[in-house]
C-alpha cells in the first residue's frame, strides 16, 4: 500500500534498511489484520514480513495455521532475508523475551534481529528483581515460586553464582514461599542442517545431567523442575534432550539429598516416563507432576490432553498444570475443574488483559480470582509443604 511506498521511498533515497512494525492486511485472509515486522532494503522494497505468531489479542498465523502453511511454507512462518550486511530477521514486540522464536530464526540461518516495537515488556533479570517478584507473588498468593535466572543481558543462564544471590534474597525475606528452581537448561541440541547432522548449531546447550541439577545440590530448594522426556521445540532443528538413564540419575541424586523433583510432562509419554520413575522408587512420597501445555510440539491446550495425562498419573501424584499464552487463564479453570494446581506466571503468558502487560504478582491476584469464584481456595506454603512432604532446607 501507499505506506510501505513511501517508506520503500525513504531507504531507497537514503540508501539503508528500514525495519517497522505495522498491522496489515491479507488478501488471502479477509478480515483479519496480523501484527507484521518488516524490513525494507535498499532498493525500496519489501525484502521479509514476519507474522507475529504468538499474541493473545491479535490474529496470527496459528489461527489458519493450515492454510497459511499451503501458502506461505515455513520460510513465511520464519523468513530470513540474506543480504550484504548479513542474513536478516525481526522479532515482534514482546516476542523477544520468548527465547523459543530467536532459536527458530537462527536455525534458519539468522544472524541479525532486528525488533523495532516501543511495546518491550519488562521483564524480571536481575537476581535481586528476579528475587522481588518472587516475594511479590508470594505476597500475591503463590505457595511456590519457580525461579530462573537471567545475565545481564537478559539471556536464560545457569550459572549458580545467579542463583545464590536469589535463594539468599528470598530465603532473607519475611515472606515464606516454597523455592522451585529450573534444571532445564543444558539439553538443547541444534541438529546440523547440512550434510551432516552431528555438525551442531550454534542453539546447542548441553550439559552433564549431574551440572544441571547442580544448583538443586548447591542451594537444596524444597522442589526443582526435571523435564520428563526429549521434544521437538518448536519449529526449528533444534531438540530439548533428556534421556531415560540421565532422568534416573538425576532422580535419584535428587531423592538422596530430599529436593522433591516436580515433573514436567510436556506430552503423553513425558507422563508415562514420571510415572515409571515413581513405579522404580526413585520419586518420593507423593509424587509431584506438572503439566505443560500449548508448547510447540508437546500437549497441545485441550482439556482431552490434560485429561489423558491425568489418567495415567499414578493415583498418589498431586499435580498442577498450565497452558501458555492466551489459554494460561481459561486453563487455571481447566485445571481447578480436574482436581489440580494452577500455575501461572511470565514463563508462561506477559498479558494481564488486552494490550496491558502484567507481573508475576498481577496474574497470581487475577488467578486466585478465577479459583475464588469456583469455590476453591488458595493453600498457604505452610500447608503446600505439608500435602506434598517436602523437606525445608535452611
Amino acid at each position: 500500500g501507499s505506506e510501505y511506498e513511501a517508506l520503500g521511498k525513504i531507504a531507497q533515497d537514503n540508501d539503508i534498511y528500514l525495519a517497522g512494525n505495522a498491522y496489515e492486511i491479507d488478501d488471502y485472509f479477509p478480515g483479519l489484520y496480523f501484527q507484521t515486522c518488516f524490513i525494507i532494503g535498499p532498493n525500496g522494497n519489501v525484502i521479509l514480513r514476519y507474522r507475529r505468531l504468538n499474541s493473545m489479542f491479535a490474529p496470527t498465523p496459528h489461527d489458519v495455521w493450515d492454510k497459511y502453511l499451503d501458502i506461505y511454507g515455513m520460510d513465511g512462518v520464519f523468513p530470513v532475508a540474506k543480504t550484504e550486511i548479513g542474513n536478516l530477521a525481526a522479532i515482534a514486540s514482546e516476542e523477544i523475551l520468548y527465547p523459543e522464536i530467536a532459536r527458530c530464526l537462527a536455525m534458519r540461518g539468522a544472524e541479525v534481529f532486528l525488533h523495532s516495537t516501543g511495546e518491550m515488556g519488562n521483564m524480571s533479570e536481575t537476581p535481586k528483581q528476579i528475587a522481588t517478584a518472587s516475594i511479590e507473588a508470594a505476597k500475591a498468593g503463590a505457595a511456590i515460586a519457580h525461579i530462573h535466572v537471567r545475565e545481564e543481558d537478559g539471556t536464560p543462564s545457569r550459572r549458580l553464582e545467579l542463583y545464590k544471590e536469589v535463594v539468599d534474597r528470598v530465603r532473607s525475606s519475611d515472606t515464606d514461599v516454597i523455592i522451585n528452581l529450573t534444571t532445564g537448561m543444558g539439553g538443547d541440541l541444534d541438529i546440523g542442517q547440512g550434510d551432516n547432522p552431528l555438525d551442531f548449531g550454534p542453539m546447542t546447550d548441553m550439559a552433564n545431567i549431574m551440572e544441571r541439577i547442580g544448583n538443586a545440590e548447591e542451594f537444596l530448594p524444597e522442589i526443582c523442575t526435571l523435564d520428563a522426556g526429549t521434544l521437538n521445540f518448536g519449529d526449528s532443528s533444534t531438540i530439548t534432550v533428556n534421556t531415560p538413564n540421565d532422568l534416573r540419575k538425576a532422580a535419584k541424586r535428587l531423592k538422596e539429598i530430599n529436593v522433591k523433583p516436580e515433573i514436567e510432562a510436556f506430552d503423553l509419554g513425558n507422563m508415562w516416563f514420571g510415572s515409571q520413575l515413581y513405579k522404580e522408587g526413585l520419586l518420593s512420597d507423593p509424587p509431584m507432576f506438572q503439566m505443560c501445555l500449548g508448547i510447540p510440539w508437546g500437549a497441545p491446550a485441550t482439556p482431552l490432553a490434560m485429561q489423558a495425562m491425568l489418567d495415567i498419573m499414578p493415583k498418589e501424584g498431586v499435580w498442577s498444570g498450565f497452558a501458555i499464552s492466551k489459554n494460561e487463564m481459561p486453563y487455571v479453570a481447566q485445571t481447578i475443574l480436574l482436581g489440580g494446581n494452577p500455575r501461572v506466571g511470565l514463563e508462561d503468558n506477559l498479558y494481564l488483559s488486552k494490550g496491558k502487560l502484567a507481573t508475576n504478582a498481577q496474574l497470581v491476584e487475577k488467578a486466585v480470582r478465577i479459583i475464588d469464584e469456583l469455590g476453591s481456595s488458595i493453600m498457604t506454603p505452610a500447608e503446600t509443604r505439608e500435602k506434598l512432604k517436602l523437606v525445608k532446607h535452611k
